[in-house]
């Protein structure tokens, strides 16, 4: 605007200049004035130049005066500002929140603070907030006062974008870095891992090299290697132990000479399975002539190694068994007259086995099912479901499914539960059953049946007093609450909602819902104080209640631990002030009255207060007792050293700690549970310790007998449980199908009512056993020892006793058709062919 007015008055100059007389002075002022002239169109066009630049800048530059008024602005700050900012006060394009500072700010620079650059967040015509940089530079008059202001604006949101992204990566750059030098830790420890196991096992190998020639030298095992014709390579010493020879006086001799004439073809036909599959491990059992002459039983395995170049022979392993076969034969007979004892057990032993079409058969149980359930073994294996409609109602269902999960996964089933006996009274068992799948790919359960009534019993005595410990809780005139580590309410009782107004479905599982700000300090205070082990008792604290309720309370807590010692939560235990102050003028008649032992004792043990009932036990006067503690009054030395442990344990930690102690009374040993209770002062430090003693002796000598009974019943269940295994393996016999009871001592067995049906039983001692209904129908007793036997109503038709001892035989309602016997064997009451 300048440049335009001198340029308009240079044209005025010119016009008068004109009408002035012509002199030499006239023409040297035209010719300074037209100099000038071009100087000034020269200006015009840089002043358009820089009026262009200043419209096309990329970034916003506008000019206001003192107060912020815009009145100059190029294009950038025209799409920054509006579309027409000019006229406007440059504060309302300052985001909200920061107009009253940029307020601030423009004051200073009116006051003449020079300040160059700035940040504010401004914001777009359509409201979005942007972050600016500014630079600007004050505009003053002559005088100094600032008349006006340049600013130069810019949009810094992007680069600010930009830089916490390059913060942001580098970041996640230092974090890979990191997790690679870790892992090159990692892969560093590996490979010096590996290379410490590669020298671990190279020596492992060397010892075990010279491991396995010293067990060749050692060995119990015979090993021989033959070649194709049996001539023996090799022979360990072990030979010596097992034949009674040296090994090298067997080398070059051939091995069937050494092998019994009756084994001599299985050994042929183990030898040419090997030939025909070679590395398969054939075992076989021979009998092997010892040097003494006698034949030793010896279980032998053969390995073809014809084709290992460092052995070519064939490559037998050799073990005496004769121990164990005489052990076989020993068990065979032990299993027999394991089937009296389980008859007469305090019990029932059973298998079941279902079959493909999921029907389900009960091959044995013994007879102590009849005192257990009032059933016959009989009527249960026609119909093994009968079992179940004993089991008592509100057990059948768990029952069911845990028989079925216990068959699907082929574990042992542990079960206790209750059953109806046909007389109508009501018992617990134990129920202990193994499932296992057989050879014949039927799952079967082996299983025993324990009569445990008196112990369920008891438990079921101590889930009453479970039942009743949680009813006083929810009745006891204390507010309770547990609260978890978390902040979560895990209990809270009827006094608590009574006290405090919350109900327990509006705080179980949830944060305490407290909104006072002194209050919610003071109950985290008090969380973590307990938390790192420091409970308080009886602190008087103003709590929170529903509604902003506030109610002046004692708070006591304590912290509760799980079996693993692991943090359950913290256990509050909340009177109202107001009850504990009118509470207090009768808690001293009560202690006078009560029949506990209650004193209080000052940090150092020495008795403060002792009601009658103390005085009484420990046979003293309440006056000789205070100010002394149990060492100055002469107690027993064991119960002085148990309390003074308990005592300073209380004091150090200020936990409670309970003790259990015996005292001789003046009316006899009594024992007692005792509670040790720190009292706190003023200053948070134990300055009293309140005891109550409570007389336990009946649930003491209840307890020591219970312990006594449980230890009993242990030692019979272990007893049972080993029975029951060998039981096991006499059932699997049986169940198989083997009838051959030749030779077996199996005197006093009671086998009445079982099927045994083509059986033999020569030579068999059977005297006084109990064959009574039983099944016999073509049986064999050629031999066999019968002396007062009980054969009545068995079925012994088409059976051949010639040679039996029937002396004293009971044969009232036996059926003995085609039965062959001895002549004159029989009274002639009974119907038999004599031979």
């Amino acid at each position: 605007m300048a440049l335009s007015a001198c340029h308009d008055l240079l044209q005025k100059s010119l016009l008068l200049l004109q009408r002035l007389p012509d002199n030499g002075d006239t023409a040297q002022l035209e010719q300074f004035l037209a100099s000038l002239q071009g100087a000034i169109e020269q200006l015009e066009e840089e002043q358009l130049r820089y009026v262009q630049l200043f419209d096309l800048a990329p970034d916003g530059y506008f000019v206001t005066d003192a107060q912020g008024t815009i009145f100059l602005a190029n294009r950038a700050a025209t799409v920054l500002l509006g579309a027409n900012p000019v006229g406007q006060k440059i504060e309302s394009f300052v985001f909200p929140e920061m107009q009253s500072q940029f307020q601030r700010f423009l004051g200073q620079l009116q006051r003449g603070l020079n300040l160059k650059n700035i940040e504010f967040r401004m914001q777009y015509p359509t409201g979005q907030p942007f972050d600016a940089y500014f630079t600007l530079l004050s505009v003053r008059d002559g005088h100094g006062r600032v008349v006006g202001m340049r600013w130069w604006i810019q949009d810094v949101t992007e680069r600010r974008g930009k830089e916490d992204g390059l913060r942001r990566s580098h970041q996640q750059m230092e974090i890979r870095l990191a997790q690679m030098n870790a892992k090159v830790n990692m892969m560093e420890r590996q490979v010096r891992t590996e290379r410490e196991e590669q020298l671990r096992v190279s020596r492992h190998l060397a010892r075990n090299e010279s491991k396995l020639r010293a067990l060749m030298q050692h060995s119990s095992d015979m090993v021989t290697i033959l070649d194709l014709d049996t001539t023996i390579q090799f022979c360990s010493p072990a030979a010596f132990k097992v034949l009674g020879y040296q090994g090298e006086d067997l080398l070059g001799k051939k091995f069937v000479q050494y092998i019994h004439p009756e084994d001599l073809p299985r050994f042929q036909q183990v030898v040419t399975r090997l030939l025909e599959h070679p590395n398969v491990l054939s075992p076989v059992e021979l009998r092997y002539r010892h040097i003494n002459g006698d034949w030793v039983q010896v279980q032998s395995i053969c390995n073809n190694l014809l084709h290992d170049a460092n052995i070519q022979g064939i490559v037998i392993n050799s073990r005496d068994i004769t121990d164990r076969k005489q052990a076989e034969l020993a068990l065979r007979e032990s299993e027999l007259r394991l089937t009296a004892i389980a008859a007469s057990m305090p019990g029932t032993f059973y298998r079941l086995v279902w079959q493909p079409d999921g029907t389900v058969t009960l091959p044995f149980i013994s007879d102590g099912l009849i005192e257990l359930t009032g059933i016959t073994p009989q009527q249960a294996s026609a119909n093994p479901f009968r079992l179940l409609e004993c089991i008592f109602p509100e057990d059948r269902e768990q029952f069911t499914v845990l028989v079925k999960a216990a068959r699907e996964r082929l574990a042992t089933f542990r079960r206790e539960f209750r059953i109806l006996h046909r007389d109508g009274t009501m018992r617990w068992v134990m129920d202990i059953a193994r499932y296992y799948r057989s050879a014949s790919g039927l799952v079967v359960a082996d299983g025993v049946c324990l009569d445990i009534s008196e112990r369920g019993d008891a438990e079921t005595e101590l889930q009453r007093a479970n039942e009743l410990l949680r009813a006083v809780v929810k009745t006891v005139p204390v507010a309770l609450d547990i609260i978890a580590p978390d902040g979560t309410v895990l209990l809270w009782n009827q006094t608590a909602e009574e006290m405090l107004g919350w109900r327990a479905a509006e705080v179980l599982g949830k944060p305490l819902p407290l909104t006072l700000e002194p209050q919610m300090q003071e109950f985290q205070s008090v969380m973590l104080e307990t938390l790192a082990g420091s409970p308080c008792f009886n602190q008087e604290i103003i709590h929170q209640g529903k509604g902003n309720r506030l109610v002046t309370v004692n708070l006591s807590t304590a912290l509760l631990h799980d079996s693993e010692g692991e943090i359950l939560g913290i256990l509050r235990m909340m009177e109202n002030r107001h009850e504990v102050l009118r509470h207090q003028s009768t808690f001293r008649v009560l202690t006078e009255m009560a029949p506990d032992l209650i004193a209080r004792f000052d940090p150092q043990g020495r008795y403060l207060y002792a009601n009658p009932a103390t005085g009484r036990a420990f046979g003293m006067e309440l006056a000789e007792m205070i100010g002394k503690t149990h060492l100055e009054l002469a107690m027993p030395p064991v119960l002085v050293s148990l309390w003074e442990g308990a005592m300073d344990q209380v004091v150090r930690a200020g936990v409670q700690h309970t003790l259990e102690y015996a005292l001789e009374t003046p009316e006899g040993l009594k024992y007692y549970q005792n509670l040790l209770i720190p009292e706190f002062g003023i200053q948070g430090a134990v300055d009293s310790v309140l005891s109550i003693s409570r007389e336990v002796t009946q649930l003491k000598e209840r307890q020591l007998f219970l312990e006594a009974e449980n230890a009993e019943l242990q030692s019979q269940k272990e007893k049972l449980e080993s029975l029951f295994g060998d039981r096991a393996q006499l059932l699997e016999r049986v169940s198989s199908g083997s009838r051959s009871f030749a030779g077996l001592d199996l005197r006093g067995t009671n086998l009445s009512h079982t099927d045994l049906s083509q059986s033999n039983f020569n030579g068999a001692v059977l005297c006084g056993s109990n064959l009574s209904h039983a099944n016999l129908q073509g049986s064999t007793f050629r031999g066999a020892d019968l002396r007062g036997v009980n054969l009545t109503a068995a079925d012994l038709r088409h059976g051949d006793l010639r040679g039996a001892d029937l002396r004293g035989v009971h044969w009232q309602g036996a059926i003995m058709e085609d039965c062959l016997c001895d002549p004159g064997a029989f009274p002639p009451s009974v119907g038999v062919e004599e031979v």
